[in-house]
């Protein structure tokens, strides 16, 4: 509707002006066709407003297109109006379709270029770097070869930076609706916003896919989510000179008490167990950072209840499995109890995952 309404528009002008104009015709892929029309702006830049507004809602329509860029002159040879129009619509075309843009996602695109395959990727978050990119961007991580630690987002950087080279496609912000073979031995997948791909291998990396917090059943935990309760760290500094709780035995809530006491004004490690289930050696110094009084550990307790208001937080309730209760004085809680996951249409595909 909006291209037969800017068509509209252009019509109106030739019938007024009675000069009309085909500039220039580009074919390809959206991202070939933005770079072409991208050039014709930087020749006629107070064209650059118009054609940029269609190119930002344009750049998201899946299929390969066809454009005419139209200028519409006055007879004083003054531009009026500048447009594009799509004309013609088929599928995408490319080898391989990685579904996730997490960090294997995104090192499938090293190796195929290697291969000298084309990629398109398609991930359900706005940006790329799946779990390290969207909830522990500042997260140090320990286990990947040749750095002895890393932030999540710098190893997401890297990896961007090995991919980029070989040109990958991004679909961001949308997930993967159909998976079928076509007639020509290769396979079509389709997102949630109507994006069509025509290719000839699917790599599958999309870890356990879409995903949320599983929080505590906590009353009035609503009240404080955002302000006082976070379910991840993307700022590290944001918990500056605070009180925090960690809850939790996996590995999110070990690295962040092994990483939070350089900032924090005192860190409190809740766990229904003395055992934990994240790595070891993880385990090993986050006992030793108690042993040195860098964090406390509060043990065998879980969280009971929430204090405070107006989303700000006083005190943290804790009970333990006699039912005795500690108030921990606290300005923020992190709940660290896994992920919810959902692999959406992907666990209708009869395949393993």
């Amino acid at each position: 509707a909006m291209w037969r309404v800017t068509m509209a528009a252009f019509c109106s002008l030739v019938g007024t002006y009675g000069t009309f104009k085909v500039h220039e015709m580009v074919s390809g892929p959206t991202q070939q066709s933005y770079q072409a029309i991208e050039n014709f702006v930087q020749k006629k830049t107070f064209a650059a407003f118009v054609l940029l507004k269609h190119l930002k809602a344009l750049i998201q329509y899946p299929t390969e297109l066809l454009f005419v860029i139209f200028q519409i002159k006055t007879p004083s040879n003054c531009l009026a109006a500048t447009g594009i129009y799509r004309v013609n619509t088929k599928n995408l075309q490319t080898d391989v379709v990685i579904i996730g843009a997490g960090p294997t996602g995104l090192f499938a695109i090293f190796q195929c270029g290697m291969l000298g395959m084309k990629t398109h990727v398609i991930d359900a978050l706005e940006a790329t770097g799946g779990q390290c990119t969207a909830l522990y961007p500042e997260k140090p991580i320990y286990d990947i070869p040749g750095f002895p630690t890393v932030a999540a987002a710098e190893l997401i950087e890297h990896l961007e930076q090995q991919a980029a080279p070989f040109d990958p496609v991004h679909h961001l912000d949308q997930q993967v609706s159909g998976l079928e073979e076509s007639n020509d031995n290769g396979w079509t997948v389709t997102t949630s916003k109507g994006t069509a791909i025509d290719c000839k291998a699917v790599i599958i990396a999309a870890g356990a896919g879409a995903f949320g917090p599983n929080r505590p059943p906590l009353e009035g935990l609503e009240n404080f989510e955002g302000s006082s309760v976070f379910y991840l760290v993307k700022r590290r500094e944001a918990f500056r000179d605070k009180t925090v709780v960690i809850a939790g035995g996996g590995d999110s809530a070990v690295d962040w008490a092994m990483s939070l006491p350089e900032v924090a004004k005192k860190v409190y490690v809740v766990h229904r167990r003395d055992k934990f289930r994240a790595a070891p050696e993880s385990v090993a110094r986050m006992r030793a950072l108690a042993e040195m009084g860098k964090i406390e550990m509060i043990v065998p307790y879980q969280l009971h209840g929430l204090e405070g208001s107006g989303g700000k937080l006083d005190a943290v309730i804790v009970k333990d499995l006699k039912g005795n209760e500690r108030s921990l004085e606290a300005d923020i809680l992190l709940p660290f109890y896994g992920l919810a996951t959902d692999l959406g249409p992907m666990a209708d595909w009869g395949i393993e995952l």
